[in-house]
């Protein structure tokens, strides 16, 4: 798949969350501003998170299980800092976080402190 066409899948999946997975993420400290800037969506079967490279562009989503929300389903291969952007902003204070979920339910989201 062409990186190109993952910002429009990441487009596609953010409008097809529905409301009673967001009200699940945000059970588990995700805001829902956070679910919308970052296109947190649904790809009929699970939660996607799209992680972007240092380009800003989007290289690989990571999928969860509603129920096992921040447990990633795949074993990928693949790499990548979560948290570019967060690192770009030159933050004064950082925490690094265990995964990606960590690190969208820290007060960096919240406008507090920066995490990766």
């Amino acid at each position: 798949m062409c990186i190109e066409n993952f910002e429009n899948r990441a487009r596609g999946y953010a409008e097809a969350l529905p409301g009673i997975i967001r009200a699940t993420l945000m059970d588990h400290g995700v805001s829902s501003t956070v679910v919308d800037d970052r296109l947190i969506g649904w790809d009929g079967n699970y939660i996607t998170v799209p992680v972007r490279g240092r380009a800003g562009r989007i290289v690989f989503f990571e999928r969860w299980d509603a129920a096992g929300i921040g447990k990633p389903v795949d074993d990928l291969e693949y790499v990548e800092l979560f948290g570019w952007d967060v690192l770009e902003r030159k933050p004064s204070r950082l925490v690094i976080a265990e995964g990606i979920h960590e690190a969208l339910s820290t007060a960096v989201e919240k406008g507090e402190i920066a995490a990766i």
